[in-house]
Parts: structure tokens; sequence; C-alpha cells
């Protein structure tokens, strides 16, 4: 829902502190997808993709539900939510990949859905349309290097997908929500809305 979003003007940092370079215009949001950036233009909310020099920007396709970059592409769900693209390359040239879905998740390289019906989470092949169901629902998920978290319905425990379908492993208690960053991992507690960081191994945070 994009209603009463402002907009603005697309700065990057430069290197120098408190110094930025505008490069482009107007924005609803912007998404990063390996060494790639694209907008979603506040005007028809068609994605456009930065060409990397000055202010200099291509139109790559039209509006979408939701967009994610995963390693060097971005995928697209269709505004209806009935179908899911990844780009090719070409300028409004995209291949449909998948079916309908709630919404989308990168983490790494890799590409995951939320189905609409039980809102199970499916792994993305990488090729054609396949897919492969390998969980069920949460309350949230997180993709995170090359693995996904998930928060259970409840809130009540966090889990790693251990990489096997439907077979993830309990790493943490409660949490409000579960914030990726790089190969790190960030919950909210519920108890005083602290942040804590996993360390990566068994249930320590």
């Amino acid at each position: 829902d994009v209603t009463g979003v402002q907009t603005c003007a697309l700065p990057i940092y430069n290197g120098t502190p408190d110094s930025w370079t505008k490069v482009g215009g107007p924005a609803i949001y912007l998404i990063g997808g390996g060494s790639s950036l694209y907008g979603i233009s506040p005007s028809g909310f068609n994605i456009w993709q930065y060409n990397g020099t000055g202010d200099q920007w291509h139109q790559i396709g039209g509006p979408g539900a939701q967009f994610v970059g995963v390693g060097n592409t971005v995928y697209g769900l269709s505004p209806d939510r009935s179908a899911v693209y990844a780009y090719s390359g070409t300028a409004s040239n995209w291949n449909k990949i998948g079916g309908p879905a709630v919404c989308l998740i990168g983490g790494g390289s890799n590409l995951y859905g939320i189905s609409p019906s039980g809102f199970n989470i499916w792994q993305y092949s990488g090729t054609g349309d396949q897919w492969q169901q390998i969980g069920g629902p949460g309350a949230q998920f997180v993709g995170v290097g090359n693995t996904v978290y998930g928060l259970s319905p409840d809130r009540g425990a966090v889990f790693k997908y251990a990489g096997t379908a439907s077979n993830w492993n309990k790493v943490g208690g409660p949490a409000v929500s579960l914030i990726g960053g790089g190969s790190n991992l960030y919950g909210i507690s519920p108890s005083g809305g602290d942040i804590w960081q996993y360390s990566g191994t068994g249930d320590q945070w």
C-alpha cells in the first residue's frame, strides 16, 4: 500500500562524512540486489534500474505487488499476487517462474515465497518454475546469507532452516520480530524491546 507515502530524491553516500551525491529523482522505495540498485517510481509504480553512473536510470518493468533483489537479479510478484516473475536482464522482459504467493523473501542467492494456501514457505530451485515446500507457516521469515530463519506462528521461538525440506532447528526463544543484515540475524525481545544478535551457534544470543 503506497497511499500517503512521500517521495524523495535518491542520494548515494560517496565515502566522505556528511557528503552524499544525488543520483536520481523521486522514488517510493529502493531495492538492492547484488551489485544492482532498483527503484519504484511514484508515477505508475514501475520498476527502474540504476545504470551506476550519474543520474542515469532505465525502466525495466511495470508495477508489482512486491519486488525482491536476489543475487544479481530481481524478482517480482504480479500486482494481483497471482504469479512470480524473474527479470531476464532485458528491459520489460520478465519470465514467469511461479504461481500465486502472498509475499517473497530474498536471502543470499535464494528466493523464497509464502503460499496463499496454508501460508507455507517454499524455496525456488533457480530453474524454470520449480519450487519445493521447505516448511509450514510462520509469523515471519527472514533470509540471511544463504539460509532462512523463521519465527513460529505464536512468536514463541526462532527456527533456522537446516537445508532439508521440513527440517528446521530451534535456535532461540520468543521474539517480537526478526531482522537480517548481511550474514547476521537480530531479534527484538518481547521483554523490554531490546535487540539481540544471534551468535550463529546453537541457541546462543
